[in-house]
């Protein structure tokens, strides 16, 4: 089910339902700003044409961020389209895994973009003149993963969540 943030400054959260992209979440850290945050498994992002659709889905569901997994793609991608559109998408291991985020032009400016393996990206931005926001993009291995790949995958998602964001 979708789910829509609102985070006010006051300090009271609310929650609501939302549409559109699966697991969309707005922060709104000032009130002038909404930011709508969205979730894709894009299930392949190997070529340049899925990358195309990718953008067409990012405007047509008003997302701002969108963070996507399982990408595919044998290379990392940093890109920034004809609207500004910036695309910033991490290689995948063996074909399997990889993550990203696009982000809209008129909504943040992007303060750092750190790949911590093929399965976590954290991405910083900044929303309004004093304020920044960590976003964790996260392909968790299946059930069928090596015990040694989930371990691996634990370290590097727990290190990312005891990181202050700058």
């Amino acid at each position: 089910m979708a789910r829509q943030y609102h985070h006010h400054s006051e300090g009271s959260d609310e929650i609501e339902g939302a549409e559109g992209v699966k697991d969309l979440a707005v922060l709104r850290p000032s009130p002038y700003l909404y930011l709508n945050v969205g979730m894709f498994n894009v299930r392949t992002l190997a070529n340049d044409q899925t990358v195309d659709l990718l953008q067409h889905e990012i405007r047509d569901n008003r997302v701002h961020i969108l963070t996507v997994n399982e990408t595919r793609r044998l290379t990392g991608l940093t890109m920034k389209c004809g609207d500004g559109t910036q695309v910033l998408l991490a290689a995948a291991e063996r074909s399997a895994g990889g993550v990203g985020f696009t982000v809209r032009r008129q909504t943040t400016e992007i303060i750092s973009f750190d790949i911590m393996s093929s399965r976590v990206g954290v991405l910083v931005v900044q929303i309004d003149r004093k304020s920044t926001t960590k976003i964790t993009a996260i392909y968790a291995n299946t059930s069928a993963a090596e015990d040694e790949d989930v371990e691996q995958f634990q370290k590097v998602l727990e290190a990312v969540m005891q990181q202050k964001s700058r």
